[in-house]
């Protein structure tokens, strides 16, 4: 419910304008609403006030990335990982501005860096799926969905996860249907539907429009519903 939610993350900024935290969560707000000129303006507010904290500046790379300005948040990500080689959010971004971008054998890489150094983390094994889902590998790619979901008997998998691997099969009520449960479960992940490129083939369906309105992202999803991917998305140079 981002209509009661802004004017308390403005009430926070009014009274403590140097709270960094007050900054970054309002500066995420924005950008899951599609509001991504404002997000960038409070994510430099935010890193201003905390120039050395290195997850703040990975979240600050999600503006570019859910504009299409892969070009952009490639450069910012490898910078962070030149100064940290092992940051987990950076690579996980990373193999997402590149599986966005189409580059599959990049994307490749960094799930696979990820699955090996982060192996309790499901998002090296989804983003895996998604790049054989967009190789057309379909079996290839349940298997690595199915390898997804026997991991919940150790730990937590993200609904959202598996619906982005349906999604990239083209498999549209499962997608749906995995959406749904992870705004029933809470998944945090599931307020960047609106803005995620994953599901940008859904947005004109008629049983996404019912899910976003009943879960409360409707606002959100019909602000980005008529904003093609393409409009001023700069695809990063293939190797």
């Amino acid at each position: 419910d981002f209509d009661q939610a802004e004017p308390l993350y403005r009430q926070a900024i009014a009274l403590d304008p140097t709270s960094r935290y007050a900054h970054h969560g309002y500066a995420f707000a924005l950008t899951m609403n599609g509001r991504f000129d404002e997000a960038d303006a409070e994510f430099r507010v935010a890193r201003e006030l905390d120039p050395l904290d290195q997850s703040l500046r990975c979240q600050h790379a999600l503006v570019p990335i859910y504009k299409g300005r892969y070009d952009i948040a490639e450069a910012e990500l490898m910078a962070i990982l030149e100064i940290d080689q092992s940051n987990v959010l950076a690579h996980s971004l990373l193999g997402a501005t590149y599986l966005y971008s189409r580059q599959l054998t990049r994307a490749t890489d960094e799930y696979q860096w990820l699955i090996e150094n982060a192996p309790k983390f499901s998002i090296g094994y989804c983003g895996r799926a998604q790049v054989l889902a967009m190789m057309r590998l379909k079996r290839r790619a349940l298997a690595a969905l199915d390898e997804m979901v026997a991991m919940s008997e150790d730990g937590f998998v993200s609904p959202y996860q598996i619906a982005m691997v349906y999604a990239r099969l083209k498999h549209e009520p499962r997608a749906l249907e995995w959406l749904d449960r992870a705004a029933i479960h809470r998944d945090a992940n599931f307020i960047c539907a609106p803005v995620d490129p994953t599901f940008a083939e859904l947005r004109a369906s008629p049983g996404w429009t019912a899910l976003m309105k009943t879960h409360g992202l409707g606002n959100a999803a019909v602000r980005l519903r008529d904003q093609p991917r393409s409009r001023g998305a700069r695809a990063l140079t293939p190797p």
